[in-house]
């Protein structure tokens, strides 16, 4: 069976060119949907992958919130505190 390669190089073999800023980011991402809430909610995933991709029009983008982490802001996940 073949694999798929999802390294940088491979994402550029394939034609695609992403920075290793970026590719970290679609990392975090992949990791955050993998978890069991992240199953749940695909359009989700899209509507964020989306958004970080600048495909969603600025009419429909709230504010970003700066108390954020940049991965809760990248993610849409809520990074919790110890003891909550």
């Amino acid at each position: 069976m073949a694999k798929i390669d999802t390294s940088i190089d491979g994402l550029a073999r394939a034609g695609i060119r992403i920075t290793e800023e970026q590719f970290k980011d679609f990392c975090d991402m992949n990791l955050t949907w993998h978890c069991e809430e992240g199953k749940e909610v695909p359009v989700f995933n899209i509507i964020m992958l989306l958004k970080y991709l600048g495909l969603i029009p600025k009419e429909m983008l709230m504010p970003e919130d700066d108390s954020l982490s940049d991965f809760e802001k990248l993610t849409g996940a809520r990074v919790k505190e110890k003891g909550e």
